[in-house]
């Protein structure tokens, strides 16, 4: 198939986020940098008297806001607690998990404050395999199981 949406995108005929003007915020995720752990601490303090900071948000900022703390519908048909949070909270489950969110006036600013977050983490066992994750420690709280569901295919 020939591909039609790129042309306006080559020949400069769009607007980017990035380059959108006005008054816009950015948003800036601080990740989680190790694969399975608890965190121990998060420290915002100093993100927040960062230049052009407007907001830190952590997973327990928006719990206690009565904020949504899980994104909806990506994991139709699973148990709610196996949906993924919007920032985590007590335990990181992959590296890239995004653990702080940060908004500033611009992308510059909200990296530099992200530089001064600090996230101490005590590791968990990791599990890379299919073959060990029946009996590693469950990736969820409140199962027993690595196993979510359980199909059988009929030939």
């Amino acid at each position: 198939m020939k591909r039609v949406e790129d042309v306006h995108l080559l020949v400069g005929d769009t607007t980017f986020v990035a380059n959108a003007a006005g008054d816009s915020a950015i948003a800036h995720f601080v990740t989680a940098t190790i694969a399975h752990a608890t965190i121990s601490r998060i420290d915002v303090s100093q993100a927040l008297t960062a230049p052009g900071v407007l907001a830190v948000v952590t997973g327990a900022d928006l719990e206690q806001a009565g904020r949504p703390t899980y994104v909806p519908g990506l994991m139709a048909g699973f148990p709610e607690h196996t949906a993924a949070r919007v920032l985590a909270r007590d335990r990181v489950r992959f590296v890239g998990e995004a653990v702080v969110a940060i908004v500033a006036e611009t992308d510059a600013e909200a990296e530099d404050a992200a530089e001064l977050v600090i996230i101490e983490y005590e590791p968990l066992p990791v599990v890379v395999d299919l073959a060990t994750a029946h009996e590693a420690m469950p990736i969820f709280d409140g199962t027993d199981s690595n196993v979510l569901a359980v199909d059988e295919l009929e030939d």
